[in-house]
């Protein structure tokens, strides 16, 4: 998840498919996951700073939900952002 796009991973062979962060590609997104539904174990988002909210909301809005969050690794704040 970054600010101008989504790379996602459908599988294990390491292909991604890239969609813009926008609304409609969002929601494109969430039309090629729903007949995949069945053979879905984990989707994983980067919390990038809420950029992964849209995203979030629209997959719980189908039924793909979360039962656990689990912090992978951080990292130190930018000295950078405290001048802003």
């Amino acid at each position: 998840v970054s600010k101008d796009t989504l790379e996602v991973a459908l599988d294990d062979k390491g292909k991604t498919d890239c969609f813009a962060s926008t609304e409609a590609d969002i929601a494109a997104l969430v039309e090629k996951l729903v007949p995949l539904a069945e053979r879905i174990g984990v989707i994983v988002l980067e919390a990038t700073g809420g950029l992964e909210r849209p995203v979030a909301l629209a997959l719980e809005e189908l039924g793909f939900f979360s039962v656990s969050t689990r912090i992978l690794g951080t990292y130190p704040a930018s000295p950078y952002r405290a001048l802003q």
